[in-house]
């Protein structure tokens, strides 16, 4: 058995000459921070999933169809012009489950550009709270499981990029006046 010596994670990373060693001591840095208490989580919107809320395809694919079915009226004004028909027309489910993050989040941003052109963006809006309301399976409390293990691990910061405010509710009764919350408890 070898032992890394203290601060082998602060090597430089062409200095570590195979993966497994690379592994440990990366570890044993999360070790450390996580024992000192200088540990920061950072998690993505696949948190929320278990709490009913869709994940960035789904999401995706929801609002596509939405805006499918919504441009096809005869009251959609004006028109969708044919580059936009084209465009919603590749957007098939098959790309959806196999598209990148950049991909998806460029399918969205598409989709509100349709509405942002015609001056009702509003709408768009509405089109994913529905979704996220649609999909809500478990109201989130205060005793919810992301909180527990916040606080069992005695995480100093906790950062997210979900797209929904599961996380912040659960843990922060009232967000920052931008929408943005990161749990500091170093004040």
């Amino acid at each position: 058995m070898t032992t890394t010596r203290f601060g082998a994670h602060l090597r430089p990373l062409r200095e570590f000459q195979t993966f497994p060693e690379l592994e440990q001591a990366t570890h044993q840095a999360l070790y450390r921070a996580l024992d000192i208490g200088d540990l920061i989580a950072f998690a993505g919107a696949g948190v929320s999933s278990d709490f009913g809320y869709p994940m960035w395809g789904k999401l995706a694919g929801l609002v596509v169809d939405k805006v499918k079915s919504d441009t096809a009226i005869a009251e959609f004004d004006p028109p969708l012009s044919t580059v936009e028909k084209d465009y919603l027309k590749q957007v098939t489910p098959r790309r959806l489950a196999k598209g990148s993050p950049q991909y998806l989040g460029s399918v969205l941003d598409y989709c509100h550009r349709i509405y942002f052109r015609r001056e009702c963006d509003g709408k768009f809006s509405r089109i994913v709270t529905n979704i996220f309301e649609s999909h809500t399976a478990v109201k989130p409390d205060r005793e919810t499981s992301i909180q527990a293990l916040i606080e069992r691990l005695q995480l100093r910061r906790f950062m997210t990029t979900n797209y929904d405010e599961l996380i912040e509710k659960a843990l922060l009764p009232e967000l920052s006046r931008d929408g943005h919350a990161i749990l500091d408890k170093d004040g």
